[in-house]
């Protein structure tokens, strides 16, 4: 994926699915949570956290409110700093 900057495209540093990933990876470790943890307070698959928090999948708009929903949280407070 690339980006245009001015006319030159360049490729992004960090994908926000990664960014994604890597804040409900922390918000995991706050609260001491397990994949398994997760997906219980979430209803969303273990194998569906896995993909997202490696950055290897971009997430469906359930998947995204029903993790915000888990740590308590609007879908803006997730992205808020991704």
């Amino acid at each position: 994926m690339y980006r245009r900057i001015g006319m030159m495209a360049t490729r992004p540093t960090e994908s926000t699915s990664l960014k994604l990933g890597r804040k409900v990876e922390q918000l995991m470790k706050a609260k001491g949570w397990s994949y398994v943890e997760l997906a219980d307070a979430s209803g969303v698959a273990k194998s569906t956290l896995l993909e997202l928090v490696k950055g290897r999948s971009s997430p469906c708009l359930p998947t995204i409110e029903a993790v915000a929903g888990a740590f308590d949280m609007s879908i803006s407070e997730l992205f808020k700093g991704v």
